[in-house]
């Protein structure tokens, strides 16, 4: 190994962990500049796979916090399930006094998929024996999953704060005071920055100051180097939702903030720049008849399975010549198809196979103008209805694709990219507006001009698809050449 590649590595590690410096003049030197440079690549490729959850907190519901139920899970399981995610393989839980029936719960569950250990409190708190960083959670906070992505990217470490907390939801929170780092933290503190929230990557040492209750002493706090994460400055557009969603935690306290919860919940599940027809009269609906099945035991997969059963009867129904029927039945599949994913936001059981759906929304979509167009052109014998049908499928095919792929290219949905992208998806061509096609020419006996209507939509959009995504890849083309 060369001189110059071992201090050149070495500065950059120094940068990275602040854990050595050291002068190559011997044989001897060079050997452990080796041995160092190795070890701080192996814990450079490391990530932190234990976490802690504290369940001491004291009882104000009439169970313990952290099995109190929000939308169908306790937030203990809402906390595995999110450490799960994020590939952490253990968890230890500090129960407080009255900790058993948490155990006695887990018990119950079986597997969760994660390893889980217990600390109990007897005569003091010890922390549990965790080498190394972990990452620690409070049980009783309802935690945005980017504040523990965001603490999971750090090298030090780190508290969670929030510099925005509004002074009664910070009473009772310890307070923090920073400078380069954390400089003090404590309940008391006369002048504070932010408060803690309730979640840190954690060393051992940093865990004993965080359960000690008196007040701690700025210069120590700052010889330790303890870094802060405010959560303000983590990035709040998420492109899967097309939309802003600010960061967010609760407390849960009582019944009030269990209401708020779960409100909250309800709302982040809804995706944003949609069609006039699916924000104003969809959205309500759906997030209404969530509210109610997220505490029932239905599974968001057999929502779709239901959803999907109701899509094919109304495709049979158009074959038939059912064409109000079968117009009606879409309007209740267009409400009910987004009730599913918007249950699982809310559960926080997300998966990637759940992206599946939309292909399976694909295929009914399109049974449908498929039938509709079949049965016109059954009743006429003219040829217009399959060429305007076949057309439908085909630009609705391209639209869909021209989309996926600006999103797979640009990592942002084309209709959410500029305002008048923003502005035209609430009038671009797709099953919500179609339907209302169908709809209306059923009402009015007129089942061709509205296949030529959908049509004329589908092509309108295709070109305005192109365009727009032709026009935002050239610029980003020649943004990059510069």
């Amino acid at each position: 190994m060369k001189e110059e590649w071992i201090k050149e590595r070495e500065l950059r590690i120094y940068d990275l962990k602040g854990g050595f410096w050291l002068d190559i003049d011997t044989d001897e030197d060079r050997q452990t500049a080796e041995r160092l440079l190795r070890q701080r690549l192996r814990e450079k490729g490391k990530r932190v796979r234990e976490a802690v959850i504290l369940a001491t907190s004291e009882r104000r519901l009439e169970k313990p916090k952290m099995l109190t139920k929000l939308c169908g899970l306790s937030l203990l399981e809402r906390n595995l399930q999110l450490l799960k995610a994020l590939d952490i393989s253990k968890v230890t839980i500090m129960l407080g006094p009255r900790g058993k029936p948490i155990r006695q719960y887990l018990d119950k569950k079986g597997d969760l998929g994660i390893k889980i250990g217990y600390v109990e409190s007897r005569d003091g708190w010890a922390p549990p024996i965790v080498e190394g960083e972990f990452l620690l959670l409070e049980g009783d906070r309802l935690f945005d999953a980017r504040i523990i992505e965001a603490l999971l990217a750090r090298r030090e470490a780190t508290l969670a704060i929030d510099r925005g907390c509004h002074p009664e939801k910070a009473r009772g929170l310890p307070k923090i005071l920073i400078g380069d780092g954390v400089k003090a933290i404590g309940e008391n503190l006369e002048k504070w920055d932010g408060v803690y929230m309730g979640a840190a990557l954690c060393t051992p040492q940093l865990f004993r100051i965080l359960l000690d209750d008196s007040l701690q002493d700025g210069d120590r706090l700052e010889s330790l180097g303890i870094g802060y994460l405010d959560i303000s400055k983590i990035p709040t557009y998420i492109a899967e939702m097309r939309r802003d969603l600010p960061i967010s935690w609760i407390r849960m306290e009582n019944e009030k903030d269990l209401k708020k919860a779960k409100k909250l919940l309800i709302e982040r599940t809804q995706k944003g720049t949609l069609d006039l027809l699916a924000w104003y009269l969809h959205r309500p609906i759906e997030n209404r008849i969530t509210y109610y099945l997220s505490e029932w035991p239905i599974t968001p997969n057999q929502v779709t399975i239901f959803t999907n059963i109701v899509a094919y009867l109304a495709t049979f129904l158009f074959l038939q010549g059912y064409l109000l029927g079968a117009s009606l039945l879409t309007l209740v599949v267009n409400i009910l198809d987004g009730v599913d994913g918007k249950l699982a936001r809310a559960r926080g059981v997300t998966t990637k196979l759940g992206h599946i759906e939309h292909s399976f929304d694909l295929l009914f979509e399109q049974s449908w103008y498929i039938a509709f167009a079949w049965y016109i052109f059954s009743g006429s014998g003219s040829l217009l209805p399959l060429i305007l049908g076949l057309l439908i499928l085909l630009l609705d095919s391209f639209n869909r694709h021209c989309s996926m792929q600006f999103k797979q290219v640009m990592g942002v949905s084309l209709a959410d990219y500029a305002k008048f992208d923003r502005l035209f998806r609430r009038f671009d061509g797709r099953r919500n507006i179609y339907t209302l096609y169908m709809l209306a020419g059923a009402i009015f006996g007129l089942p061709l001009y509205a296949l030529m209507a959908m049509a004329a939509h589908a092509l309108l959009t295709a070109v305005v698809y192109a365009s727009r995504a032709i026009k935002h890849l050239r610029a980003a083309d020649r943004q990059g050449a510069v």
